[in-house]
């Protein structure tokens, strides 16, 4: 067999590619899916946090319709539905802002810059 002389193109450079460059391929695009889906995850969380903050600020809100009205509240205030209401809504952002901070600490530990 004569002396092959072949410049090495794209497929004699992948099927030659060590173990090490192939792991390191692999793992470089699973890290980029993993982060993406875990800052999409925050973001989720995130946005419906804001919902809530708006939901108790709609609440919150008891002013009347105008500046000459009597009737804070509107004309149909429950008072027991608005305190049970905006009780709820103030729990469920309070354990929105616990699922919010466990997403961002997965976030920081697996993808922060620190590499630990």
């Amino acid at each position: 067999m004569e002396n092959l002389k072949v410049t090495k193109n794209k497929f004699i450079t992948n099927l030659s590619a060590s173990d090490a460059s192939i792991k390191e391929t692999r793992a470089t695009l699973l890290s980029k899916g993993a982060s993406i889906a875990a800052n999409a995850l925050v973001q989720k969380v995130e946005t419906e946090k804001l919902a809530l903050e708006m939901e108790i600020s709609k609440l919150t809100d008891l002013a009347p319709n105008n500046s000459y009205s009597l009737k804070p509240g509107g004309d149909d205030f429950d008072a027991a539905t608005w305190v049970n209401t905006l009780h709820k809504t103030k729990l469920k952002l309070n354990l929105k802002e616990i699922e919010l901070k466990a997403a961002q600490a997965i976030v920081d530990e697996w993808f922060g810059t620190d590499g630990k």
